[in-house]
């Protein structure tokens, strides 16, 4: 999705983390928005699709109940394991028409209802878009809404977002590893110019992209790359930005003429060789003004003043709710009887490493003593230590009897599951999780300072690394 063969332009400039890393290092260690939180925008629709493709001409009779519902599960169930503010931002119904040569659905995916429950149940939030979502998500990170954007979309380049996470990377042992690209680390390449504004502009429309598949036929991103940083691409990019539609036609007549001598020619010797066929394949219909207007004038919350007022609530650091995850699972995937072991691998570590960040004591939101008390009495015991590569995690035995009580009594209430089905509900009474050391520093350094003392000889697997932050604050 989006430019064509970008994502392989840029494998110079991508940094490989951790996002559990990034958030503890540049979210809870950097006290970001004064919460800890690092707010993180994803585009909803890939989910939906890439899911779909697992299950595609496959029988659903042996893969349970609702498994692409299921698979949205298990990945919100790793971001809240990552201790983030996730934010969906869903497609509107003002986006553009035609996306990849076929007409745009205007109804609402099947899974949007129940996928929204889910985000809702782990403590996230999404939002809709006036157009389209990529647009909408770069104009947030512009604005500082949320700190990047995770996608697989390069759209999001060309519509400026300048913090941009790509995840699914091949070869990761961790699933939880993501790629880099910060406008920084774009504008410190050998040729600053290589993908500016105006050189991502070049290459959607040369290269093709979603709103115009072929782009220049023959021109392939060698010889795309080479005219993107020169004035070719920098004239047409003022030129969509500055000029209405039919002034846009008169001046690509004279654009026209420029391109087809260049590549005709190699007159600046950027190419470094003619490329008369090319040159002939430029018609009078390239590039489609509309297509060029779709790029530099999407629609986003910027022409609706007060649409992202509640952006000030993703700064917050939430939990999920216990009671309602497990009815909506209960419901959803026949989790019933199920419910207290499921959760246990999926729901309760993650709580808790966003429970101690949302009681900590720069936390600016007003908790009782009796709140913080109450966690402190579910950390039953700190046993050992590891490391990961710039911080100790510290294993902790947590009481969890409650949470599996309010887990069973919430799929009885709601989920129709009969109290006598759920299994293993007296025997789930603690966990072993493991928590950053920094988490559990904000949370209390007392507990901390206390571990240590208890466990003078304690080791780790290795020297720690020292964090260089990769996002803007």
């Amino acid at each position: 999705m989006g430019i064509n063969k970008l994502w392989k332009m840029l494998e110079p400039v991508a940094q490989r983390k951790s996002l559990l890393e990034m958030s503890v290092q540049e979210g809870v260690v950097s006290r970001r928005h004064g919460t800890g939180v690092l707010v993180i925008g994803i585009d909803a629709s890939p989910w939906f699709y890439s899911t779909q493709a697992i299950f595609a001409g496959h029988s659903h009779a042996q893969a349970g109940q609702n498994p692409e519902l299921r698979t949205l599960f298990f990945r919100l169930a790793m971001l809240s394991r990552c201790a983030i503010s996730a934010v969906f931002v869903f497609d509107g119904a003002n986006r553009p028409k035609t996306k990849r040569g076929r007409r745009v659905r205007t109804m609402p995916h099947w899974m949007t209802k129940a996928f929204k429950e889910l985000i809702n149940g782990f403590g996230f939030h999404y939002h809709t878009a006036p157009g389209e979502a990529e647009a909408e998500l770069a104009y947030m990170n512009r604005i500082h809404a949320v700190d990047a954007v995770l996608t697989v979309d390069s759209d999001a380049f060309l519509f400026g977002a300048p913090q941009i996470l790509r995840m699914n990377v091949k070869d990761a042992k961790e699933k939880d590893i993501v790629e880099v690209y910060t406008a920084g680390a774009l504008a410190a390449q050998p040729n600053p110019n290589a993908f500016s504004p105006a050189a991502l502009l070049f290459l959607a429309v040369v290269c093709g992209g979603d709103y115009d598949t072929i782009g220049l036929k023959g021109c392939g991103p060698i010889t795309a790359s080479a005219l993107a940083s020169g004035p070719l691409a920098q004239q047409l990019f003022d030129a969509a930005h500055e000029y209405d539609e039919n002034m846009l036609k008169i001046f690509l007549k004279e654009w026209h003429i420029s391109l087809c001598n260049e590549l005709e020619h190699d007159y600046s010797g950027r190419i470094g060789r003619k490329h008369p066929k090319v040159a002939a394949n430029v018609s009078d219909a390239f590039p489609d003004p509309k297509v060029l207007k779709l790029y530099s004038h999407p629609l986003t919350s910027e022409s609706q003043p007060g649409s992202l007022a509640h952006s000030n609530q993703w700064f917050i650091p939430e939990v999920p709710d216990n009671s309602k995850l497990a009815a909506t699972c209960g419901r959803l995937f026949g989790w019933g009887p199920t419910i207290a072991s499921r959760f246990v691998s999926n729901i309760w570590d993650g709580y808790f490493i966003r429970k101690f960040i949302q009681l900590s004591s720069f936390s600016p939101v007003e908790h009782t003593q009796n709140d913080v008390s109450a966690l402190k009495s579910n950390i039953r015991f700190m046993t050992r230590a590891k490391s990961s590569k710039t911080f100790v995690n510290i294993r902790l035995t947590m009481w969890i009897n409650a949470l599996a009580a309010e887990a069973a009594t919430s799929v009885v209430r709601h989920a129709g599951t009969h109290p006598s089905s759920i299994e293993g509900l007296s025997t789930t009474i603690q966990m072993l999780i493991w928590i950053p050391e920094p988490i559990l520093q904000a949370f209390s350094s007392q507990k901390v300072a206390k571990f240590y003392a208890e466990h003078p000889r304690v080791s780790f697997d290795g020297q720690l690394e020292l964090y260089t932050p990769v996002l803007a604050a």
